[in-house]
């Protein structure tokens, strides 16, 4: 492609588990990602859903959502990046892990997040929509939060909208006191759910009222 001719519009909206994740009906821009148990709730383009499978059937607990899951992947014939292949899923891709850790540069994934938005960059999305990430329990925040920050970095450097919705019960782009440091200054946060363009070097975050933290993983 000549540098100077502009890319071709390529948006997604990725979809979590977390609370928000339903609002994306009716919303989606491009193509719609999706993570594990997502397949249950609402037709997707593209499941994620990168665990052992062979580990879950072994749980009495996960083998049945895992066989409803398996089910729901073959009828809707759901392309589906997995862990490691298995037979069982017809339309199962192995995540290329090690290809992306050679293209990006780091072997950074803490969680699906990752794993979506390193695809995202490297297929050439232009605009990333996510749903249902938030980022905000106890254990998402001090374990897994940086990471989805580092690949939000990494797609705005690219030239790539991020729009993160729900900002409300989201943690993503906020600082703990919900202050630029050292300017005692209040990040500015729209009250509702108002797409948010992070691209740009403006937007705005939630008003940081209410309880973020739904005791969901968004992965």
């Amino acid at each position: 492609m000549n540098q100077n001719e502009e890319k071709s519009e390529y948006p997604i909206t990725i979809i979590g588990q977390g609370r928000g994740w339903e609002f994306a009906r009716g919303n989606e821009v491009g193509e719609v990602w999706g993570v594990n148990y997502l397949i249950l709730w609402r037709d997707i383009d593209l499941l994620f859903h990168i665990h052992d499978m062979d580990m879950l059937r072994s749980n009495d607990q996960e083998r049945v959502f895992t066989e409803l899951i398996i089910d729901r992947i073959n009828e809707t014939r759901t392309p589906t990046y997995l862990y490691k292949p298995d037979p069982a899923i017809k339309t199962g891709i192995v995540f290329p892990l090690d290809e992306y850790i050679a293209e990006f540069g780091t072997d950074y994934f803490a969680h699906s997040f990752a794993f979506m938005f390193a695809h995202a960059i490297h297929v050439g999305v232009t605009e990333i929509n996510t749903y249902g990430f938030n980022m905000a329990s106890s254990l998402e925040y001090f374990t897994q939060k940086a990471c989805a920050e580092f690949w939000i970095g990494y797609a705005m450097a690219k030239g790539i909208k991020v729009n993160i919705h729900g900002q409300e019960w989201s943690s993503l782009l906020e600082t703990q006191d919900h202050k630029i440091y050292v300017y005692d200054r209040e990040q500015a946060r729209p009250k509702s759910f108002i797409k948010l363009n992070f691209s740009g070097g403006k937007g705005g975050r939630s008003d940081g009222k209410g309880d973020k933290s739904d005791g969901k993983g968004d992965k």
